[in-house]
């Protein structure tokens, strides 16, 4: 299917993420938004998005120099079951031996000038890296882990690869909220509203999203990440109903840059609403079809003079608007009757919004069915504090509870198994429950 293939092979209309040598993720926008086939990775160089398309993901590709216009594909490095597959490590990369904070400080040969004389002499790639090897005179005297670690180093800093890697939700929140080791340093957590990957994942199960269902989300993250994971869970089928603070409904960017086939977004299956239309007594309910002008036939028109002419003209432009004007609000009447009228008909509620959050429950939790799940997130634990007290007392709910998800990196080797020094403090709080 679409949604698997997404995942598979790389297209010409999909949104592009590559993994740098330093694990870091680079986002290159389509070609349709840039006006250019050329994609740039600054120091690291340019290539041609042309020379991907049809490959798989997961190849690893190494930039050529600049007078080159093809990219060379080369060999995966590490096998497994090696040390070759961590790169955790603690050392910061210095170029300059005269800092006294360089651990290699006495031991290296090459300085920073000699480095960038064999580069401008063309040599790169893996030979400069076996050079900086022979260079160093503490390389022999470390350890196998720590020369592993020497040169993953040395590689993530001079060896200009890049790895395609599919564009999944995993890929999407930590290129939005950052590596962990980074503590969401290396991203911005405040547009995800700090959720991580295991947050989205929790929050997901607990509403229990799927295909065929029916659900409601207030998404306040800029891009709507809870509306794609959902969408990507439902495979274009079912229902979502995202409900928004704008008069026209975002464009949720997000969903767009997991390169999700159209009928998963399709209008029969995400639909956006403001809180204003949700209200019965709201502006939604007095809107009132617009009149639509008569519509005049071409014979007409070459009977009349010019003059009428240019009035059958403007008629014709101002039934052209009330259509469309008329056809909105039928769109959202329709809406409103399948929200309001049917009330009891959803099967889940996910919001994670800056909003009261008992207030936006209260107005939602009538629209789910008995058995129907909710989960609320907030970056803060005083909202659902007060939101679980109130809930406490309330008998259409039950299975309420409180939760903070945690997720930590581990490096694997054999007698170094131990958990990453460096990690995210907090993804954010849930709370959730179940409607009676």
């Amino acid at each position: 299917s679409s949604l698997r293939r997404r995942l598979r092979t790389i297209s010409s209309s999909d949104h592009l993420y590559l993994r740098l040598p330093s694990g870091l993720i680079k986002y290159v926008a389509l070609k349709a938004l840039r006006g250019s086939n050329v994609a740039s990775l600054g120091k690291f160089g340019s290539f041609d998005l042309e020379d991907l398309e049809g490959v798989p993901y997961g190849w690893t590709w190494e930039i050529g120099p600049p007078k080159e216009s093809n990219e060379s594909e080369t060999e995966s490095k590490g096998d497994e079951g090696t040390a070759a597959k961590t790169n955790a490590t603690n050392e910061d990369i210095y170029d300059d031996p005269s800092r006294p904070s360089d651990p290699e400080a006495g031991s290296r040969h090459l300085t920073m000038l000699d480095i960038q004389a064999l580069k401008s002499s063309g040599l790169e790639g893996q030979a400069l890296i076996d050079n900086l090897t022979k260079a160093s005179s503490s390389f022999e005297k470390r350890t196998v882990f720590s020369q592993d670690k020497f040169v993953r180093r040395k590689e993530a800093k001079h060896l200009r690869l890049f790895t395609p890697i599919p564009p999944t939700l995993a890929t999407l929140v930590e290129y939005n909220f950052g590596t962990l080791a980074s503590g969401g340093a290396t991203g911005q957590p405040d547009k995800v509203r700090g959720m991580r990957l295991d947050t989205v994942s929790q929050m997901l199960s607990s509403a229990n999203v799927g295909a065929g269902g029916r659900y409601l989300v207030v998404d306040g993250t800029s891009g709507g990440l809870l509306i794609a994971a959902c969408l990507e869970r439902m495979g274009g089928r079912g229902r979502l109903i995202a409900v928004h603070d704008y008069e026209v409904a975002p464009e949720w960017e997000m969903v767009k840059a997991m390169n999700l086939p159209p009928s998963s977004y399709a209008p029969e299956v995400l639909t956006g609403v403001n809180w204003a239309q949700l209200d019965p007594s709201g502006d939604g309910e007095d809107e009132e079809f617009p009149e639509v002008p008569e519509h005049l036939s071409l014979s007409e028109y070459s009977k009349s003079s010019p003059e009428n002419v240019k009035l059958h003209r403007l008629r014709d432009r101002e039934r052209s608007k009330a259509l469309k004007k008329y056809a909105a609000v039928s769109a959202l009447r329709s809406l409103r009757d399948e929200i309001l009228q049917r009330p009891g008909s959803f099967d889940g509620l996910l919001v994670s919004s800056p909003h009261d959050a008992y207030s936006v429950l209260s107005t939602l939790l009538p629209l789910l069915k008995g058995s129907g799940s909710f989960v609320l997130h907030s970056p803060y634990m005083q909202p659902l504090v007060e939101t679980h007290a109130a809930l406490r007392g309330r008998e259409d709910v039950v299975n309420v509870g409180l939760s903070e998800p945690w997720i930590r990196r581990w490096q694997v080797l054999p007698g170094r198994t131990h958990p990453e020094m460096m990690t995210s403090s907090t993804g954010g709080y849930l709370l959730s429950g179940v409607r009676v």
